[in-house]
């Protein structure tokens, strides 16, 4: 990295501790003592006293970091066996002689959000391609290529496991990174989020 991204990745750290400690945790907690019990522990208090914390971390794919030994790094551990496809989903994964492509922004991020020119450019770049694509995408998409197959949920890991997978265009979720790693499925990221882009 150099002096620059150093002092962004700084400056960012700092911004999310910020907050997450002003903001972030005080509405997580209002809405823990709504939905849970009004005399709740603050977060702070939990935090402070938690004997053990299991974390996603993955050393392998993350920033090198000293950690305590009461963190216990545990990236990949939602990685489940690869189960068989819903029949409908395994026909066209059968079918698709040049491989499949897996697209989808995560949780956080809509595919339907994006502008109609950015819908269109990836459509047609989608189009120009031999793989078939499956985009996880929340409506109907007009005018779909023939090779993109769009679906409102997809068995993301089912998919990146077989053995047809060619590639995951992704957020740059820490999951869905790990899932594509545990598989050997090369990625491309696109950072919508200022942590996407370390």
């Amino acid at each position: 990295m150099s002096f620059l991204q150093r002092i962004k990745n700084f400056v960012l750290t700092h911004f999310e501790v910020f907050y997450r400690k002003y903001f972030g945790l005080p509405a997580e907690y209002k809405l823990a003592k709504k939905y849970f019990a009004e005399d709740i522990r603050p977060f702070e208090e939990v935090e402070r006293n938690m004997s053990i914390l299991i974390t996603s971390y993955d050393p392998i794919l993350d920033f090198p970091m000293a950690l305590p030994p009461n963190i216990i790094p545990a990236g990949g551990l939602h990685v489940q066996p690869v189960k068989p496809l819903p029949d409908d989903l395994k026909r066209i994964v059968d079918d698709a002689k040049h491989g499949l492509i897996v697209f989808t922004l995560g949780s956080y991020l809509r595919s339907d959000d994006l502008s109609s020119t950015k819908k269109s450019a990836i459509l047609n770049a989608f189009a120009k391609l031999p793989q078939t694509i499956f985009w996880k995408f929340e409506s109907e998409i007009e005018n779909c290529p023939k090779n993109v197959i769009v679906r409102k949920w997809l068995p993301q890991n089912d998919l990146l496991g077989n053995p047809k997978a060619k590639l995951l265009i992704t957020h740059g979720g820490a999951l869905s990174t790990q899932e594509a790693m545990h598989h050997g499925v090369p990625l491309i990221v696109i950072p919508f989020f200022y942590r996407s882009a370390r």
